[in-house]
Order: C-alpha cells, then sequence, then structure tokens
C-alpha cells in the first residue's frame, strides 16, 4: 500500500491521506476508496493497468516494448491519443473494475 498510486498524480496526497485515516477504523475497502476518491484524478482511477503518467503532456500514455540492440526488453511511453480517453494509472489504475468485480462477487 505504501507504493500504490507512486508516480500518478496527487499520489503522495493519496498516501498522505491512507496515513491520516489509517487510525479511524475504517474497513480496508472504505479507506482506499474514500482516500482515491477524495484525492486523485478520475482518469487515474479509470485507467487501464499499466499506462504511466507523462509528465511533459500532463495526461496518461501506454508505454510500448522495443528490444535494444542487447536483445533485452525496454518499455517507452508512447503518445498514443486513444490513452486519453481512458487514462492511466501507473500500473496502479483501474481502481473502479476492481471495486465492481468485488461488490459483484459479494467480497468486501
Amino acid at each position: 500500500v505504501l507504493t500504490l498510486f507512486a508516480g500518478d498524480p496527487f499520489g503522495k496526497k493519496f498516501r498522505a491521506a491512507m496515513n491520516d485515516r489509517a487510525k479511524l477504523g475504517l474497513s480496508v475497502r472504505d479507506l482506499v476508496m474514500g482516500c482515491a476518491t477524495d484525492t486523485l484524478l478520475e482518469e487515474t482511477l479509470l485507467s487501464p493497468p499499466g499506462d504511466v503518467w507523462d509528465m511533459h503532456e500532463k495526461r496518461y500514455v501506454t508505454p510500448q516494448t522495443h528490444t535494444h540492440d542487447d536483445g533485452h526488453a525496454a518499455a517507452a511511453a508512447t503518445t498514443d491519443t486513444t490513452a486519453t480517453a481512458t487514462g492511466g494509472g501507473g500500473g496502479g489504475g483501474g481502481i473502479d473494475a476492481g471495486v465492481q468485480l468485488s461488490q459483484s462477487s459479494g467480497a468486501a
């Protein structure tokens, strides 16, 4: 949880809110969802896993994998405009989908 939303806009505010509210005795679901909806961008919450925040473009982009001359794979961010509509999560996005899944299955 300490690195959740690291690299995303307002990620530090999210983690600070988690630290402050953890003392209130909330359920984990209420703690995480409350802090996320109060501090993070909607783009962050709706982003597909793996998208990263581009500081220059001020939006999420989908990384592309390419191979170096030595044969090792590396990821390079692309500025694909399709990523704008769904946003991204720095690897942690898509939190709404997880909550919907847990609610439909009866999990908390």
